[in-house]
This record gives C-alpha cells, structure tokens and sequence, in this order.
C-alpha cells in the first residue's frame, strides 16, 4: 500500500527543523496497514528525486513523519529502499 511520509531534517546551528519534504511510500504494514504505528516498517519511496533522497541520507537529523511519530532511517539506499525505525524521544 502507499502511504504518505513527511520528512524533516534539522537546520544546521539551531534546534529548528528543516520545512517538510512530503513523499509518498509504498509499505508492507501487515496487520497494521489500517491503522496503528509499527515500531519499524521497510519500503520504497515513491516520488522522492536522486537529490531528495541523497539530502536525506546526508542531512543531520532526518526524521520522517507517519501517523504522528516519528521516525529515522535505519537503511535509505540510491533506490529509494529503506527501513524506517522509530525515533528514540
């Protein structure tokens, strides 16, 4: 199923976050497709550009918004691939 991910990073020399990159994801949930916030989920991005997604390999701090937590990328792979786990508060 797709899904969309709302992905920030943290702006260098301050403690405030980058504006949001909205991307859309596509994800196998399992049981927790309908609803709920899996503690680690792998997938593809969708419409996330090769600068896109080397910014957020590289940018300090990305986190990805999905169903009101937050999330970090434990894997993000040239293809979009990656396994998103949950950010520690």
């Amino acid at each position: 199923m797709e899904f969309p991910l709302t992905i920030t990073s943290v702006i260098e020399a301050s403690d405030q976050r980058s504006p949001a990159t909205a991307v859309m994801a596509e994800a196998d949930l399992g049981t927790q497709a309908a609803y709920g916030s899996p503690e680690f989920f792998f997938g593809r991005l969708l419409d996330a550009s090769d600068e896109q997604i080397a910014s957020f390999k590289l940018a300090p701090g990305v986190r990805a918004g999905f169903r009101g937590h937050d999330y970090c990328f434990e894997t993000l792979e040239t293809s979009g691939t990656f396994k998103l786990v949950r950010c520690p508060k």
